[in-house]
């Protein structure tokens, strides 16, 4: 429990502050830059975190398909492109970004000098062509080559970053925004699928703790103190009335305070349209698991995402969005509804499902990665770690050449950001790359260069085109 003594001065505290209520509830402050100088040997460091968001059925680029309304095959249709940027491999501007405007990338031109776009990873051992979304999501974060029931031979990036970097017991952070018998993007150490979280309150319980005080029994907003904040209150309030606490800190703590809180209701809201059921209810088919909630549920799994890295719970975490063949409603602006996202990508539901899923890519970069984006860098965190958003596939043919990923931040410098990288590269040597910037380390100390199964004619290694 913090205790608002006098005599404590930015020299006699630790960046970073843990505060613990009744019930158990135990709530980490993001690092604070008044306290201590010497914290940075106190906590090994400012640890650098990775989140994934893993969305499915791939994005409108250039590419020819057959045509759905001639099922013998005996015409293609070429698609333009909509989603990569102009001019191959380049530094990224805001500018330059916003001249490709009609490019569905364009949508990050804010954070341009914190990207890294790349153009050309592709999976060793894909059967192009073949509808195996479960084939493509399993590979994504494993790099393996994969046994029977699209299972991989060894675990996924988060597992492994977890074992080395999180506090004991604490294993990564997985989250769906669907239901959780559709995951299929996190792998436990013997290639196991992790059931992932569907109920974003119940990650939020994991990361502030006390789930058996109310928090996780009736609804909050009906007890209201059994809100984390009302059980902390005073600690924060004693803190930030703090003299030596600087004003950016002030506001950062009054930031956290309120993503806290407005986690809390939102997930309540969702549990129960009346709010006044239980969260029992809410787990074995509540509205968070509904299609056409699943960006509403995505937004709030990010929220908690962006709180775990912040108060130091976990420094990794997976969203997926959409079960594997993410057959989700979305509603994207006034005029467009997508009824079946999956069909879009096959070109075979709505009016002009083309424009659609050019659409539903811009889509989920404004509600869901910047979104993510955005709560990191109110926190000043961007850099700290590395916020990747990646496809199980390359488009609607479930191809597995060009696979899109954008990875935001640098690690601590390790990364070179401000660029759009376009080379073909298999994906286990991006993530052995994710791994090294994320200071996980092979049994001798040397940069992790073996993880995944390259094809046998591909040197094992790093990325080095991403590497500062």
């Amino acid at each position: 429990m913090f205790k608002g003594k006098k005599n404590r001065t930015p020299h006699t505290l630790s960046r970073r502050i843990v505060l613990k209520g009744l019930g158990g509830v135990t709530l980490g402050l993001p690092l604070l830059e008044s306290l201590s100088p010497n914290a940075y040997a106190e906590t090994n460091g400012n640890p650098k975190f990775v989140l994934v968001v893993a969305t499915g059925n791939g994005v409108r680029q250039e590419g020819a398909r057959f045509d759905p309304q001639n099922p013998m095959g005996e015409g293609m249709l070429v698609e333009p492109e909509t989603f990569w940027l102009r001019g191959g491999s380049k530094a990224l501007t805001t500018a330059n970004m916003r001249e490709d405007s009609d490019r569905s990338l364009s949508v990050l031109q804010d954070y341009a000098r914190d990207l890294i776009i790349i153009d050309g990873m592709k999976y060793a051992d894909g059967l192009n062509g073949t509808c195996l979304h479960a084939l493509n999501s399993s590979k994504l974060l494993t790099g393996s080559k994969l046994r029977g029931n699209n299972r991989p031979s060894h675990m996924s990036i988060d597992q492994r970053i977890a074992d080395e970097l999180n506090p004991a017991g604490v294993g990564p952070l997985t989250a769906i925004a669907g239901k959780a018998e559709g995951s299929l993007t996190s792998f436990s150490a013997d290639g196991t699928t992790r059931t992932m979280q569907s109920n974003p309150l119940r990650n939020f319980q994991k990361v502030i703790g006390g789930a058996g005080e109310g928090l996780g029994d009736l609804d909050a907003l009906t007890q209201r103190n059994k809100f984390v904040n009302d059980l902390l209150r005073d600690q924060l309030d004693t803190l930030q009335s703090a003299s030596w606490l600087s004003a950016a800190d002030k506001r950062k703590i009054e930031a956290h305070r309120d993503l806290v809180q407005d986690i809390e209701i939102r997930s309540c809201e969702l549990a129960s349209e009346d709010l006044e059921s239980r969260l029992e209810a809410h787990d074995t088919g509540g509205l968070h698991q509904r299609a056409d909630r699943q960006m509403q549920t995505a937004q709030l799994h990010i929220d908690v995402m962006a709180l775990a890295v912040a108060c130091g719970y976990s420094q990794v975490g997976v969203l997926q969005i959409g079960e594997f063949l993410d057959m989700g409603k979305y509603v994207i602006d006034g005029s467009t509804t997508i009824n079946n996202f999956h069909q879009v990508s096959h070109r075979v539901e709505g009016s002009n499902p083309l424009e659609a899923h050019e659409k539903m890519d811009r889509y989920f970069f404004q509600k869901a990665y910047l979104r993510l984006l955005d709560k990191l860098k109110e926190r000043d965190l961007i850099n700290q770690g590395m916020t990747i958003w990646a496809n199980q596939q390359a488009d609607g043919n479930h191809l597995f050449e060009r696979v899109p990923m954008v990875i935001a931040g640098s690690a601590g410098g390790y990364l070179k950001t401000g660029q759009c990288v376009k080379k073909e590269i298999y994906n286990p040597k991006i993530l052995n790359t994710i791994l090294t910037a994320s200071g996980v380390r092979k049994a001798n100390g040397a940069p992790v260069d073996d993880f995944g199964n390259q094809p046998d004619s591909v040197k094992k290694g790093l990325f080095d085109d991403i590497v500062a």
